[in-house]
């Protein structure tokens, strides 16, 4: 009787500690996670079932226990089918386990190609707009060579179709639409600048009228352009009174270079966007402060030119007249 109610209790024990384990860790009410594979979930299965059977087997103790019959052979058929289910399992967890390991590898393989996929798209598209600038500036070095060209080859009777073709030149190849040259003077003792030269391609001229004309420098722009600093942006972003002023002529964007003779501030030259906002790059700006200074060189050269032919035609005037 005392071997009864042991194998009793134990036959108890087990039984609570079976389901309690296919509870925790057979899925027993549930299917297997939805990370399983095909073969970990068929795995499962089979050991979900051996489960089953040992726990019925086990039941099945338990009623003959009642009944005073216990079988040794059921009983140790039940433990081998739970001890079974319990390898069945462990195997399935080990697959999962693997699975899930190879799964993750592939996903991170998958996370490392594309970006390096994004970065080959990046460098290419980096490479791409490098050699367009490369191409630009060359095309613009171009342009300035013969803008050189022409002004040195030009006379006092073609200077200005001339110095009119080269302002062409740089504007239609920096693809603006408005070039000019303004000059600075003194009233009294007041700077001001006057614009003594435009070219215009797509835009509205504006030489001669009132905002062309003895307009004073905002300090601003005198503080920068004094130090020999270029006014590079785009037009919205600037001061009210700023902004209103270029807005009025219609530009949108614009670069003003400052012209320096003899170590004096002389002038600028500007170039007008009327269709764009845009930044002039670094590389434009060296190229340009080379251009606009060609541009007032030439223009002091050609008004010496005129001063001497002037002078020279006034001594001959009055030394006819002496005679």
């Amino acid at each position: 009787m005392t071997v009864l109610i042991l194998c009793f209790a134990l036959l108890l024990g087990g039984f609570f500690c079976i389901t309690a384990s296919g509870l925790r860790h057979f899925h027993f009410f549930h299917a297997p996670p939805p990370e399983y594979d095909v073969l970990c979930y068929k795995t499962a299965r089979t050991a979900r079932i051996l489960f089953i059977i040992s726990v019925a087997g086990y039941i099945a103790a338990l009623a003959s226990i009642f009944f005073l019959s216990l079988n040794y052979i059921h009983l140790i058929l039940c433990t081998i089918l739970f001890i079974a289910s319990v390898f069945i399992y462990s195997i399935s967890r080990v697959q999962n386990t693997i699975h899930q390991s190879a799964k993750n590898q592939h996903d991170a393989l998958d996370t490392a190609l594309k970006k390096i996929k994004e970065n080959e798209l990046n460098i290419e598209e980096i490479v791409d707009n490098k050699i367009k600038d490369v191409v630009f500036q060359d095309k613009l070095l171009h342009a300035v060579n013969e803008v050189a060209t022409l002004l040195l080859g030009s006379n006092i009777e073609t200077f200005d179709g001339t110095l009119f073709a080269c302002m062409d030149k740089i504007g239609t190849t920096l693809a603006v639409d408005r070039v000019y040259i303004w000059k600075n003077h003194y009233e009294g003792e007041e700077l001001y600048c006057t614009q003594v030269y435009e070219w215009s391609g797509g835009a509205e001229p504006q030489q001669g009228n009132e905002l062309t004309i003895s307009v004073p420098f905002p300090d601003d722009w005198y503080s920068r352009l004094s130090c020999n600093k270029c006014v590079n942006g785009i037009v919205r972003t600037f001061p009210g009174v700023e902004r209103g002023h270029l807005e009025a002529q219609g530009i949108i964007s614009i670069l003003v270079v400052p012209v320096f003779l003899h170590n004096e501030f002389w002038g600028f030259v500007g170039f007008d966007d009327c269709r764009a906002e845009r930044f002039f790059a670094d590389a434009e700006e060296a190229i340009l402060r080379s251009v606009s200074l060609l541009f007032a060189t030439s223009l002091l050269r050609n008004e010496m030119t005129v001063s001497l032919v002037n002078a020279k035609e006034e001594a001959l005037s009055s030394a006819r007249a002496k005679t």
